[in-house]
């Protein structure tokens, strides 16, 4: 019994599945994978709206892809100041490609394509934000870009006179007969 066993699976060509195998090895960059590493972009905005300075770094992100709420707060707090100037957040923006394999054709195609819009998405709040699954040559382009704005001294001197005189004013009570 145990003969025509082997017999059997001596029997079985394999071969298809190597070459298979070897097929889909060149389209294995075509496939959707977990982003597990961001360039993560620090923008710097001076009174007169230029940019001055831009840093560049990679920056890892969980297993589940994401920048958690706290690691974006420790994110700005550290990189709000440059050169000993102090800056203020002014946004944060996401690129994540997020194309299926199925839609590269298309995109490739259409030279002006409106749809890449989708790819860079302001955050207008500061929570976790997530990297949805990107196909493995575009992985380096996925970034998360925090923009800072120089704050402006004469600005910061206006709002504290006017606190200081809305505070400073009185309200007069008077009795009706």
């Amino acid at each position: 019994m145990e003969d025509i066993d082997t017999d059997i699976d001596t029997d079985i060509d394999n071969s298809w599945v190597d070459s298979y195998k070897a097929r889909e090895d060149n389209y294995n960059e075509f496939y959707n994978e977990k982003v597990t590493a961001i360039k993560l972009f620090s923008l710097y905005v001076n009174t007169e709206n230029t940019v001055v300075n831009v840093k560049q770094e990679l920056y890892p992100l969980t297993s589940d892809s994401t920048v958690s709420r706290e690691q974006l707060i420790s994110l700005i707090k550290e990189k709000q100041q440059a050169k000993h100037i102090k800056y203020k957040l002014f946004s944060v923006v996401r690129y994540n490609i997020d194309l299926l394999p199925t839609e590269i054709p298309d995109f490739i195609k259409v030279s002006n394509n409106t749809d890449t819009k989708r790819f860079l998405v302001p955050e207008t709040y500061i929570r976790d934000i997530h990297f949805t699954d990107t196909i493995s040559i575009f992985q380096d382009l996925n970034a998360l870009y925090i923009i800072f704005k120089e704050a402006s001294s004469k600005k910061m001197i206006r709002n504290k006179f006017t606190q200081k005189l809305k505070a400073s004013i009185k309200k007069r009570y008077t009795r009706y007969k």
